[in-house]
């Protein structure tokens, strides 16, 4: 587990250094092993890191390439397999680490990458010559990824408190809705969030936030639903008891390898 904090502002006053890194300390629970925070004209990234899958400090975040700065929270199961592909496609690489596959293939594929990996994320992609901001969150939501836009600032996060500490109370109004389903279900579903202007972004989905015009589009790469309507026939239940032995199989192959 890691944690995730950014945004942009659209009047060119971010969030003082010391704000931005007292909101980050808020999630220090989240990533006890490393602190990193980037700032640009109007915009800034933040990461508190749990290592895991590369430990040395170069595979730190937020991590840059080229024009490109990513800071992630999460797990991609297949990076060494994609990471071989990028290679041949010309990328050299510096660490072992995941997060480098990960901006590598966003650098190479766009938002398409999504259609090949595998794993558990959210995370956001800071596109220097762009000016765009690139949210994305895992299939099921299995990492957290609030956004909050009121037309004067587009902040994200892993959880709602940093972006508490970085917006005064007169900007935060809650929403009556995401509180009553917050009682039916015990908890906020996405998209809705606790304060108006904030959302979260939905699993299967990603955002491109361009910070120039200060326009949102969203798209959906994966949908549960429309997968379960492509299967063609349904299968014997010999073959279905096979068919998940083999799933589960590579699953926890691909986890553990």
């Amino acid at each position: 587990m890691c944690g995730v904090l950014g945004g942009a502002t659209r009047d060119g006053l971010v969030p003082e250094p010391r704000e931005v890194e007292a909101a980050l300390g808020l999630i220090a629970h989240r990533g006890p092993d490393a602190q990193g925070l980037c700032f640009g004209p109007n915009w800034f990234l933040g990461h508190r890191r749990l290592s895991i899958v590369d430990l040395d400090p170069r595979a730190n975040q937020p991590m840059r390439r080229g024009k490109l700065l990513i800071t992630f929270n999460g797990e991609i199961y297949n990076f060494r397999e994609l990471r071989r592909e990028l290679e041949q496609r010309g990328h050299a690489f510096a660490t072992t680490s995941d997060t480098e596959v990960l901006l590598s293939a966003y650098a190479e594929y766009g938002p398409a990458c999504l259609d090949r990996i595998e794993g558990m994320f959210a995370f956001a992609i800071f596109d220097e010559e762009r000016r765009t901001l690139f949210l994305a969150r895992d299939r099921f939501g299995e990492k957290p990824l609030f956004y909050f836009n009121d037309g004067r600032s587009f902040l994200f996060c892993s959880e709602v408190p940093p972006l508490e500490a970085l917006l005064p109370a007169s900007r935060l109004e809650e929403a009556p809705e995401a509180i009553g389903l917050y009682f039916l279900y015990s908890y906020i579903p996405a998209p809705h969030a606790p304060y108006r202007n904030m959302r979260q972004l939905e699993p299967g989905t990603w955002l491109e936030f361009d910070v120039a015009h200060w326009t949102e589009r969203t798209g959906r790469y994966f949908d549960l639903r429309a997968e379960a309507a492509s299967v063609q026939a349904t299968p014997s239940y010999g073959d279905a008891v096979e068919a998940l032995r083999h799933s589960l199989g590579q699953s926890v192959k691909l986890r553990l390898s």
